[in-house]
C-alpha cells in the first residue's frame, strides 16, 4: 500500500469517526441535557413543605427556568412527545396562576394551591422523563 493511498484511508476513518461521533451526540444529547436542566430547576414541594414566602419567590424564579427548558425540549423533541410536553405546559401555566393568587391574596387555600400546582408540574415533568426514557 503506497503512502498516499494510508493516508487517504487514514482520511477516510477520522472522517467516518467524525460522523459517528456526531450523530451520537447530536439532538438527542441535547434533549437529555436540557432535561437534565428541567429536572434540576424543579423545586421539590411535598406535604412537609411550608408554603411561605421563601418558597413562593423559589418557585416563581424557577417557573422561569421551566418555561425556557419546556421550549428547548420542544424545538429538539419529536412530535411523539407533545402529549407529555402540553402537560407540563398546562401544569407550568396552573402553578404560574396559582402563585400571582398567593402573591396577591396569600391565604392558606392560595398557599395550598400552590402546593398542588406544584405537585402537579413535577409529576408532569416525571411523566415526560419516562417518555423520553428510551432516548437519554
Amino acid at each position: 500500500m503506497t503512502p498516499t493511498r494510508r493516508l487517504g484511508l487514514a482520511c477516510v476513518a477520522t472522517l467516518l469517526l467524525a460522523v459517528t461521533t456526531a450523530c451520537s451526540d447530536d439532538d438527542s444529547s441535547d434533549l437529555c441535557a436540557t432535561l437534565d436542566s428541567l429536572d434540576a430547576a424543579m423545586v421539590d414541594v411535598d406535604d412537609d413543605t411550608t408554603i411561605d414566602q421563601d418558597v413562593l419567590a423559589r418557585l416563581e424564579a424557577e417557573t422561569g427556568n421551566v418555561r425556557t427548558d419546556l421550549e428547548e425540549i420542544r424545538a429538539e423533541a419529536s412530535d411523539d412527545y407533545t402529549t407529555q410536553t402540553d402537560a407540563v405546559e398546562q401544569a407550568l401555566e396552573k402553578l404560574t396562576s396559582s402563585l400571582d393568587a398567593a402573591g396577591t391574596s396569600p391565604t392558606a387555600a392560595a398557599r395550598a394551591e400552590v402546593g398542588t400546582a406544584a405537585e402537579a408540574l413535577d409529576q408532569a415533568v416525571d411523566d415526560l422523563d419516562d417518555a423520553l426514557d428510551g432516548t437519554c
